[in-house]
């Protein structure tokens, strides 16, 4: 018995791929990571950005992300933002020249909401040397707002761009 485990083991060693190393680097205030998925060879783009002090149902991070080809971009809470997979009214502002409200999806959680629409539009739209102030209104009825600095988006343009495949 001790044999065949070695020899299963030995086989599926090289019959099933290695999962890829994960690359990690620090683009101004975004952790960027990606890696190539061993199911199917594409590249999973991951890049997150945390509020520093945010609490409670305040944004506390951003996330853009490349999976299984399709770009998303999410605001996420500690708190919560409300029930799942409704959609939540989202205000947005890069100074004072960009600004916009929509509604976003809920995730399943609660905990965040998804840009619908052309992602890669919106993130072409935004300058590197700006903030952008995600505000939302909590289940409480009150405003939560949080500004982000853009500093090193566009290597995370230009990484999700890639995995994507549009121009950033």
């Amino acid at each position: 018995m001790k044999g065949l485990a070695h020899a299963v083991a030995a086989f599926l060693a090289f019959a099933l791929p290695a999962p890829a190393a994960a690359e990690e680097e620090q683009a101004g205030g975004w952790l960027l990571r990606s890696e190539t998925s061993a199911s199917d060879g594409r590249t999973l783009v991951i890049a997150t950005q945390r509020a520093v002090g945010a609490a409670g149902s305040e944004p506390t991070y951003l996330t853009v992300r490349c999976i299984a080809g399709r770009t998303e971009f999410f605001a996420g809470t500690a708190g919560d933002w409300g029930t799942p997979r409704r959609p939540l009214k989202v205000s947005w502002r890069v100074g004072r020249d960009l600004e916009g409200e929509s509604s976003w999806d809920v995730s399943t959680n609660g905990k965040a909401a998804f840009l619908s629409g052309d992602v890669p539009a919106f993130l072409r739209s935004l300058p590197e040397d700006a903030a952008l102030t995600i505000g939302v209104v909590d289940p409480s009825g009150q405003r939560q707002e949080t500004a982000f600095p853009l500093a090193g988006l566009s290597a995370v343009r230009a990484r999700t761009a890639a995995a994507c495949g549009w121009t950033p």
